[in-house]
């Protein structure tokens, strides 16, 4: 859990270290599939994760937290791929 949250925090700074955005990202939050499966998997797998830190915080939780675990780490890698699907529509994919 802690290595998906370092890697989710490096992703958050890599992007705000980009220069500048795609021209293409206007296009890009138009598309369905931005807007209907990456924003809700990526709310998703943000809530997995401030539940499982959450859970692990709370001992009464303690039992859930080990069961859900899979599931957020799931949650977390839908929207990292879903993630590079829309780094490739705007930085690698022709004009």
């Amino acid at each position: 859990m802690a290595v998906a949250v370092a890697i989710q925090l490096a992703i958050i700074v890599l992007f705000v270290a980009l220069p500048d955005p795609s021209p293409r990202l206007p296009d890009l939050r138009r598309t369905v599939f931005f807007r209907i499966v990456h924003l809700p998997v990526v709310y998703i797998a943000v809530a997995g994760i401030a539940w499982q830190l959450i859970s692990r915080a709370i001992r009464r939780l303690r039992r859930i937290h080990h069961r859900s675990g899979p599931w957020v780490i799931a949650a977390w890698l839908g929207s990292f791929l879903t993630g590079l699907v829309n780094f490739w529509y705007l930085y690698l994919s022709g004009e």
